[in-house]
C-alpha cells in the first residue's frame, strides 16, 4: 500500500539517505538488525535470547518518577546491559557497500519512470531482483504516491503532525476507491482472499503514463466536505482525542470471515 503510521517522514531522514527510504518505501523489501542499524531503522541492537532481561531490567529502572532526561538514560543503560556489546550478524545483508551504491543511483529519480530506466540500465542481480519484486508485488499507482508522499515528508519544515494527516488522507483514498484508482482491494484479493499472489494492477506496469500527477494529486487533496471521519489533525496533543473531536460513526461489518 504505502508506508504510514509515520513511516514516510521515518523514511525520509535515515542516516543512510532518503534513496534507502525510498527503496524501502516502494518495494516493502525485508530487512534484518544489520541493515535496520546500517539504514537508521534501528537505534540499538539487543539478541533475541536477552530481551526477557531487558523487560526485567527496564521495570527496574524506568520507575514512578524517572522522566525526561533521566527515563532515558535509563533506557540507554538497559539497553547497553541487555546487549552486553552485542552485534547483529551480517549475513543476508541488503544494504552493503555494492547495493547501497545501486539504490543511490536508481532511486534518485525524480519519477517512477526515472528509477524504473535505471534500474533497467543496471547489470547486477541486485537491480533486476528488484525490478522483477517491484513488477510482481507492488502496485505502480502505490510505487507513485509513496514517491510523493516521501517527498513531501522529507522537504525541510515538515513535521510528524503534518505527515500524520497526509497519511490518513492517503489511507481514506486508498482503501475507499477500486481500480483503477486503488489497487488496494486487488492486493487484497491476491494476498489475503484467494492467495494466489497474481495480482492484476490497473494500470498496469506497462502504463505508467496513466497515472498522471493530477491522479496522483487526488490522493493528497483535503478530505470531501461530509466524510465520514473527518481530518487527522494534530494542533495539540490532545486534537485528537475523544473530547475534542465529533464522535466517530460506526462501523458497519458486511461481510463474514
Amino acid at each position: 500500500l504505502f508506508p504510514d503510521v509515520g513511516a514516510t517522514f521515518l523514511l525520509s531522514h535515515l542516516k543512510a539517505g532518503d534513496t534507502v527510504g525510498r527503496f524501502l518505501g516502494m518495494t516493502g523489501t525485508t530487512i534484518k538488525a544489520w541493515d535496520c542499524l546500517r539504514a537508521g531503522v534501528g537505534t540499538h541492537f539487543v539478541p533475541s535470547s536477552s530481551i526477557p532481561q531487558l523487560r526485567t531490567l527496564l521495570s527496574q529502572k524506568c520507575i514512578a518518577g524517572v522522566t525526561g532526561q533521566q527515563a532515558l538514560r535509563s533506557c540507554e543503560e538497559a539497553l547497553r546491559e541487555a546487549s552486553q556489546g552485542a552485534q547483529p550478524e551480517a549475513s543476508e545483508a541488503v544494504l552493503t557497500d555494492a547495493n547501497l551504491a545501486v539504490i543511490e543511483r536508481c532511486f534518485g529519480g525524480d519519477t517512477l519512470e526515472e528509477i524504473v530506466a535505471r534500474l533497467q540500465a543496471e547489470t547486477c542481480e541486485f537491480a533486476k531482483a528488484t525490478l522483477a519484486k517491484m513488477y510482481q508485488s507492488c502496485s505502480p499507482t502505490s510505487c507513485k504516491v509513496t514517491l510523493a508522499a516521501m517527498k513531501e515528508a522529507g522537504q525541510e519544515g515538515a513535521n510528524i503532525s503534518g505527515v500524520l494527516n497526509m497519511e490518513f488522507r492517503l489511507s481514506q483514498r486508498f482503501t475507499t476507491r477500486p481500480q483503477p484508482l486503488s489497487d488496494f482491494y486487488e492486493g487484497i484479493r491476491a494476498v489475503l482472499v484467494d492467495k494466489d499472489r497474481k495480482q492484476s494492477w490497473n494500470p498496469g506496469w506497462d502504463k505508467l503514463g496513466d497515472i498522471t500527477p493530477g491522479k496522483v494529486a487526488e490522493f493528497f487533496a483535503p478530505l470531501e466536505r461530509g466524510h465520514p471521519r473527518g481530518e487527522l489533525t494534530f494542533d495539540t496533543e490532545l486534537a485528537f482525542s475523544e473530547a475534542k473531536r465529533a464522535p466517530f460513526s460506526p462501523v458497519v461489518i458486511k461481510s463474514k470471515l
